[in-house]
């Protein structure tokens, strides 16, 4: 909201269609899927859209069964499967021994970064690069030294970031008290870890260290 909420939107439109790309849906190259964006709502207007919600007609709500599934979210993962490798597809249903194992038996894909894709995730670096583009746009800070740090981002960050999650440390305790695997439930998708990392350990990094020079 800093650079303008017109700014906002179209950044936020762009990644929400970048998003839906992987999936061809019909309009997506039209920009028509995404009608309205509203990330907020005005305190005097909440309970009149309360009201207007409550009180609108409604038809027969169908929950998909997928609906509630977490999916592995990226290209390139392969997972050790007994006596062969399993290469991943990034809509995979996310199971507890998957974020367990992240590291171990569930490879990171095989990253080689690029100028255009600096972290080597290729669908993650989909949504960077549309962040990178905001932050040159604006000149925001030197995105340049991103590079350094996202090099290295999978190979020295996203494991140990993963497995110091206080959910991953709880249940593996757990699963050691009990000497019980099935008691390691906490399962999450890697896609948001990444996101998660990025920011924690790269992006504030850079921005806090330029700010500090």
């Amino acid at each position: 909201m800093a650079l303008g909420e017109e700014t906002a939107n179209n950044f936020y439109r762009r990644c929400f269609s970048k998003g839906l790309e992987i999936y061809d849906f019909p309009g997506v190259k039209k920009g028509e899927v995404l009608k309205h964006l509203n990330y907020y709502v005005k305190r005097e207007n909440l309970k009149m859209e309360v009201s207007l919600g409550l009180a609108s007609p409604r038809g027969i709500v169908r929950k998909s069964p997928n609906a509630d599934v977490e999916i592995l979210g990226e290209f390139g993962y392969v997972y050790d499967n007994d006596s062969k490798s399993d290469n991943m597809n990034w809509d995979t249903k996310m199971e507890n021994k998957f974020i367990f194992e992240l590291g171990e038996k569930l490879h990171f894909p095989s990253v080689s970064p690029t100028a255009q894709n600096i972290t080597g995730l290729p669908r993650f670096d989909i949504f960077l690069n549309e962040y990178i583009g905001l932050v040159r746009e604006w000149d925001l800070f030197d995105y340049y030294k991103l590079n350094n740090r996202a090099n290295k981002f999978v190979e020295i960050y996203l494991e140990n970031y993963v497995k110091s999650d206080e959910d991953w440390i709880a249940n593996n305790m757990l699963r050691l008290r009990t000497q019980n695997e099935s008691e390691f439930r906490f399962s999450s998708s890697p896609f948001l870890f990444q996101g998660m990392c990025f920011l924690d350990e790269v992006l504030m990094n850079v921005i806090y260290s330029e700010t500090a020079s």
